[in-house]
């Protein structure tokens, strides 16, 4: 009872468990909780019990984004601002890494300057350059109208507590409703109302004639690019869309319960001042849609500094960067993106002569 009301993880969660082995979550039981053990490919049944007392990590809370650190040696004699600056392109210019997404642009062009390989290797490659162009333009335009949208609230907000300091009256609540429906517009929602009883009542629905500009058709758009990417499985596929449709119906529930909190705005028994619901509302969608914050941007840092008997020095690198999504390609993509990452920084720092 307590891991069902608590829920400290749901179905598709990837979890670590105290042996240090990754697992999925399958299901969650009276008695039982079931769990994917990604390594042996194998089903492990914990009773609820022992879990109840197991210290798990979570990798897909808050979000399905993972932290990922690799150390990289190099020479002591070389300028470590010059390889932090090659480091960093590197990481910023693989598709599937988060960061800036101007400076991802950029970058990318220079990840996949590869001459030495073979034609079909190039291939996938150039496909997966192509890819990585397509989703970081949509995330771009994603990123532009959640902006958009962010300002709107804002500006609704302020509205709302400058009109509730007298109180509102039936024409302020009127007012405020026509605010809120342009943004529902920008969204894709529009509102339908109907009479029951002698009360009119009313809710929300997805725009039958939604522009392509519209946060949903844009959060659409984006997924179903990102299910091109060359290195997803068939699964990964259903994934992606069960994860972003998920979103947005709990956006449009979210949306619902404010537009009943406007309409009943004068109704002194409301629970949640409108101001502050609308301000809960906003940082949900920010926490939820949020393509890349600033703080996910890679870091490098100098981990340590050894000196041989020689006198030659090796300075060690911290590099730490986000990946997307750490629950795609049977939670192995995690693995795949550090591996790719750190051979494209080994050769590159190679090139160099930094690399130790």
């Amino acid at each position: 009872m307590v891991l069902l009301i608590d829920t400290p993880f749901q179905f598709g969660d990837v979890v670590a468990l105290k042996d240090g082995s990754t697992a999925v979550i399958k299901s969650v039981g009276i008695r039982l909780t079931t769990l994917y053990l990604i390594e042996s490919h194998c089903d492990l049944f914990l009773p609820n019990a022992t879990l109840e007392s197991e210290k798990l990590i979570n990798f897909s809370r808050p979000n399905p984004n993972y932290y990922y650190t690799i150390i990289v040696p190099i020479r002591g004699d070389c300028d470590p601002n010059q390889a932090i600056k090659i480091i960093e392109e590197v990481v910023l210019s693989h598709p599937d890494t988060l960061g800036d997404i101007d400076k991802k642009l950029v970058a990318i062009e220079n990840f996949y300057r590869v001459k030495d390989r073979l034609l079909d290797v190039q291939d996938n490659l150039l496909s997966k350059k192509e890819f990585g162009h397509q989703r970081l333009i949509a995330e771009q335009k994603l990123k532009i109208q959640l902006a958009e949208i962010k300002q709107a609230m804002k500006d609704l907000i302020s509205k709302i507590q400058f009109l509730e300091k007298e109180g509102l009256d039936g024409g302020e609540v009127r007012e405020i409703q026509g605010y809120y429906m342009e943004i529902l517009r920008t969204i894709g929602f529009e509102i339908i109302s109907e009479k029951t009883r002698g009360k009119r009542l009313f809710s929300l629905k997805e725009s039958e004639n939604m522009d392509e500009n519209t946060l949903i058709s844009l959060l659409r758009i984006w997924y179903k690019i990102w299910q091109k990417d060359p290195d997803l499985i068939e699964e990964d596929n259903e994934v992606l869309k069960v994860e972003l449709e998920r979103k947005i119906a709990f956006l449009k529930m979210r949306m619902d319960k404010f537009l009943q909190q406007i309409v009943n705005a004068n109704n002194s028994f409301l629970e949640t001042k409108l101001d502050d619901y609308g301000e809960e509302l906003w940082k949900w969608m920010e926490d939820r849609f949020q393509i890349y914050a600033t703080w996910q941007h890679p870091k490098i840092w100098m981990n340590n500094v050894t000196i041989g008997r020689s006198g030659e020095g090796t300075i060690d690198l911290a590099v730490k960067f986000f990946i997307d999504n750490v629950k795609l390609e049977q939670c192995q993509r995690g693995n795949r993106i550090r591996s790719e990452v750190h051979g494209e920084i080994v050769r590159r720092l190679r090139q160099a002569y930094f690399y130790r």
